[in-house]
This record gives structure tokens, C-alpha cells and sequence, in this order.
């Protein structure tokens, strides 16, 4: 049984955690949303919550940069945001590419409205 409170389905990965402390608390929390955006139920829901976190980072003219230095060990931040791209993960790989090469936060938000086109198309 899923206990959606105490054990979501959609906690159970970890690269996602170590990708988005490497980043801002606003950009930290698009990662997030863009990551789970299909494991939750409602895709379109979660790419808007992640495009609100995005135009947040834009006004407060946050850098699309990780923060937190790469660490010694584990999947260092170019390497997993190319592995997310190289594979299409999430159905997001412009968002990735633009994370890899460090935005401009515009371009991130564009990514994701694209994300949001081609789910759209799919649904009809």
C-alpha cells in the first residue's frame, strides 16, 4: 500500500535531492518539481509550480548556477544534468540542457513552457 503522506511515490529517488541542494532554494525547488512532474499525477500542475519557483529566481536575478560546491564523490552536477539530457529524463531534456549550460533563468522558463506544449500535443 502507498501511504501517500508518510512514503509518496514520488520521494523514492535521491539524485534529484543531491541535484537540486546544489542550487538556490527557488531553482532548487524547479528542479524538484520538473523532476517528479510525471510521477505525481498531474504534470501540468507541477510544471506551473515550477515555473513560479523559475520566475522567482528571475526576479531575484539568481544565476542559473549551482551554489554549493561539487563534491568529491557521487555524480558531479555537469555529469548527471548531461546523463538527464543524453536520456531525455522526465520528457525535460531542454530544461536539463539549459541548467548544464547555466541558463539565463528566461530560457529555463521557456523550456518548460515547451515541455508543457509537447504534453499537450500528446494528450489530444
Amino acid at each position: 500500500m502507498n501511504d501517500y503522506v508518510e512514503y509518496p511515490g514520488h520521494y523514492e529517488g535521491h539524485l534529484e535531492c543531491i541535484l537540486a541542494e546544489r542550487y538556490s532554494y527557488t531553482l532548487g525547488n524547479a528542479i524538484k518539481y520538473v523532476w517528479r512532474h510525471e510521477a505525481k499525477g498531474h504534470p501540468e500542475e507541477d510544471l506551473d509550480e515550477a515555473l513560479w519557483y523559475l520566475a522567482l529566481a528571475d526576479r531575484n536575478q539568481e544565476p542559473a548556477l549551482p551554489t554549493a560546491p561539487l563534491i568529491s564523490f557521487g555524480p558531479t552536477t555537469p555529469g548527471l544534468l548531461r546523463q538527464l539530457a543524453d536520456t531525455d529524463f522526465a520528457h525535460a531534456k531542454p530544461f536539463w540542457r539549459g541548467l548544464l549550460k547555466g541558463g539565463p533563468i528566461p530560457e529555463l522558463i521557456q523550456a518548460i513552457q515547451k515541455i508543457k506544449e509537447r504534453q499537450a500535443w500528446h494528450e489530444r
